[in-house]
């Protein structure tokens, strides 16, 4: 077929079907499911993880997410869990720390995208959201804790990552974000955390 024939049946479906092939708002979050895990995100894990994992964040229904922040732990420690169950349940204790770190990297994407801010209302979880950990954040919380008088346990590796400890690092960068940085919350605190301390 000529380059010109392609082009009159293009023309023609155009002419029929005046809608959008996909869904923009589906079609966002499915790229940034893909594009905010990477594969170092799950390194020393399974083969499939990484397709499990983004898989599951693709599908979440992000219209769904509580309005109350008390609810909105709830549903973060559901799917944090639905993570883990559409990893295989592997190590589920091991697993914890990578399945919350990547559900907190894809709700931060989510709260940047202006497109699913906005049809979502996203910018009510900006002060929820957590701040996604790994060494390079939990180090540089443990020392700004320190220089603020602060206790925090010591960082276990995201293998070793509970939801107690998780919470007691939230609490803090949440503190300090308000405090010292005044950010809206701790989420807001990894552009400086991780950024410049790589």
């Amino acid at each position: 077929m000529t380059p010109r024939a392609r082009a009159g049946i293009m023309a023609d479906a155009m002419a029929t079907d005046n809608e959008c092939p996909c869904n923009l708002h589906d079609a966002i979050q499915k790229f940034l499911s893909v594009v905010c895990i990477s594969a170092g995100t799950t390194r020393g894990q399974p083969a499939g993880c990484l397709d499990a994992v983004r898989g599951y964040l693709g599908g979440v229904d992000l219209g769904n997410i509580p309005r109350m922040r008390r609810g909105f732990r709830e549903w973060l420690d559901g799917h944090t869990e639905g993570i883990l169950v559409a990893m295989g349940g592997v190590g589920a204790g091991r697993a914890w720390g990578l399945a919350r770190k990547a559900l907190n990297l894809f709700l931060r994407d989510c709260l940047y995208n202006h497109y699913l801010r906005d049809r979502y209302g996203l910018g009510r979880l900006e002060g929820w959201l957590e701040i996604p950990l790994d060494s390079i954040v939990a180090h540089k919380l443990e020392e700004l804790a320190r220089k603020n008088h602060r206790g925090l346990p010591r960082w276990p590796g995201l293998k070793g990552l509970t939801p107690e400890v998780n919470a007691q690092f939230q609490e803090f960068a949440s503190w300090y974000a308000r405090e010292k940085e005044n950010l809206a919350g701790a989420v807001l605190l990894d552009n400086c955390l991780w950024a410049y301390n790589r």
